[in-house]
């Protein structure tokens, strides 16, 4: 195998993460960069799953998404069609995010 070529993405913006630079080849290939995220952490992601989209935080995107979905199950429509919550507790975190 020749090795696939090293596509120069420094710099470029995927979501959250900034390329910085390349800092190996993986046991098939790809490059891995290392990445800085809006966040704080740095994390060296495979080039392809970049610059396919499949890879736009380091991990904190889906913490969040994940928050914000156990948020949106606290939510209950009653029989009259009006949006309230199940916990008055969830009312101050929801309106807090």
């Amino acid at each position: 195998m020749t090795g696939r070529p090293l596509v120069d993405i420094a710099g470029r913006k995927f979501g959250s993460l900034t390329a910085r630079y390349p800092v190996r080849k993986d046991k098939s290939g790809h490059y891995l960069w290392h990445c800085g995220c809006e966040c704080g952490a740095t994390k060296a992601i495979r080039s392809n799953s970049l610059l396919g989209g499949r890879t736009k935080s380091c991990g904190c995107l889906s913490a969040d998404m994940a928050s914000h979905r156990i948020r949106a199950r606290n939510l209950k429509y009653n029989r009259k069609g009006i949006l309230r919550y199940r916990d008055s507790s969830a009312v101050d975190e929801f309106l807090a995010s």
